[in-house]
């Protein structure tokens, strides 16, 4: 076994049969101890996962991007409001918000699109890209003025340049990390940039797998796994800030307090949810999610730990 970023062969096994995604999947969790990434050994990924999530709108966390679908056009501001929903898609608005020229957009992993019009309503020109032929077909139907292609990133032929290439939540998905930056790289303009968002390794300490369940996710990433893409790519990194992200978001400030439990698999076999009674956490969520309280909670969050759950990484070429 060796690192799927570095190369380095120092792993040690980090917790073995860790509960998958779909139930009665186990995996074994390694780590790296030079570039502290934790990931599934790449032969035990298997994409039919999506195709069981995909074909069931109900799927736990993956139904809220049909929620957006719907919503995203009735929304003045639409980049703000993704950004005021999950911390994830701040790192984009943070960047965006301030820039007046027109720029030629990439965004990879596009899903249903909502992003991608999002972005289109601050006049930039847009491609965007997806495995997903199905998410894709969506796409094409709710928003017109936007370039979608079923197509993979790695099989890109094309010689155009971009100003910026965005990822939402989608690295931590890949088989292949290293290639996926380099060929994002290939692409960028002199100057241009790579935005990518995911969850924060560094936030947990001493926790085996605090991500989505494998093989969904086949990694989990921390700053020193991409100081380490950054330079095998002649690329410069920095991270995006949150200290004055106050979106809909108050899971820093619980998971400091309320002591995580050990994961379950989230779907059965056929694909179907495997139902969990959170009723009462949903209800004191609602309570903590009052502004003036949400804004409260996050400079305690902010005082008592300095990373946050998400990683937001600008990569400039």
């Amino acid at each position: 076994m060796i690192c799927p970023i570095c190369e380095n062969t120092k792993i040690y096994l980090k917790g073995k049969d860790f509960p998958g995604f779909i139930e009665n999947n186990k995996f074994d969790i390694f780590e790296c101890d030079k570039c502290n990434t934790s990931f599934i050994d790449p032969t035990k990924i298997d994409k039919k996962v999506y195709d069981i999530i995909y074909n069931n709108k109900k799927s736990p966390g993956y139904d809220r991007y049909l929620n957006y679908l719907e919503r995203i056009k009735k929304e003045k501001n639409p980049l703000k409001f993704l950004a005021n929903q999950e911390p994830s898609y701040f790192p984009i608005y943070d960047f965006i918000k301030n820039i007046k020229k027109e720029l030629d957009i990439l965004e990879i992993g596009c899903g249903y699109g909502y992003t991608s019009y999002a972005l289109s309503k601050f006049k930039h020109n847009i491609t965007a890209i997806d495995l997903s032929k199905n998410a894709i077909e969506l796409a094409k139907k709710h928003f017109k003025n936007i370039k979608f292609l079923n197509v993979d990133i790695l099989k890109i032929k094309h010689q155009k340049k971009y100003d910026l290439i965005i990822a939402t939540e989608l690295i931590e998905h890949l088989e292949d990390v290293p290639s996926f930056i380099k060929k994002c790289s290939t692409l960028l303009k002199n100057k241009g940039y790579i935005i990518l968002s995911t969850p924060n390794k560094d936030f947990w300490k001493n926790k085996i797998w605090q991500t989505d369940l494998p093989p969904v996710h086949a990694t989990w990433l921390s700053k020193k796994t991409f100081y380490t893409l950054a330079k095998n790519n002649n690329l410069r990194v920095k991270f995006t800030s949150f200290n004055q992200y106050y979106g809909r978001e108050i899971d820093k400030f619980l998971s400091i307090f309320i002591k995580t439990k050990n994961p379950n698999s989230i779907l059965k076999n056929n694909g179907d949810p495997i139902y969990i009674n959170k009723k009462s956490s949903k209800i004191l969520k609602e309570i903590l999610l009052f502004f003036p309280l949400r804004f409260l909670l996050k400079k305690i969050a902010n005082l008592i730990k300095k990373e946050d759950q998400i990683l937001g990484i600008i990569l400039k070429k």
